[in-house]
C-alpha cells in the first residue's frame, strides 16, 4: 500500500467593509478568489477550497458561485447563519484565473 501526503490548507479571505461603490461590479473580487485558487493548485498541489459566508452576505455567494464553488451546506459564523462551499480544483487551469 502507497501512502500519499495530505497537504492541509485553511485560508481566510476577510474584509472589514464591502468593495467601494467605485470598484463594485467590475470582478475585483471574483479575480480575487480565483487567483487563490490558481496558488492552491499551483503553488501548494490542493485539490479542493472551502469556504463560508453569511446567508445574507449575496455579494460573497455571488462571487464564490462565479468562482466555481457549489453550495454544501449550511453553518453558523460568529452566531449568524451561513453557507458553506466547495471548490473542487481538477478541472482549474491557470488560464482561468485570467478571465
Amino acid at each position: 500500500m502507497r501512502v500519499m501526503p495530505c497537504v492541509s490548507c485553511h485560508v481566510v479571505l476577510t474584509r472589514s467593509r464591502p468593495v467601494s461603490l467605485s470598484t463594485a461590479g467590475r470582478g475585483l473580487a471574483t479575480s480575487a478568489v480565483r487567483e487563490v485558487c490558481g496558488l492552491a493548485v499551483n503553488g501548494y498541489g490542493l485539490t479542493t477550497l472551502r469556504a463560508a459566508t453569511t446567508v445574507d452576505n449575496a455579494a460573497s455567494r455571488a462571487v464564490l458561485s462565479r468562482a466555481g464553488f457549489t453550495l454544501t451546506g449550511t453553518t453558523r459564523l460568529s452566531g449568524r447563519p451561513g453557507l458553506t462551499f466547495l471548490r473542487n480544483l481538477a478541472d482549474f487551469s491557470a488560464a482561468r484565473v485570467r478571465q
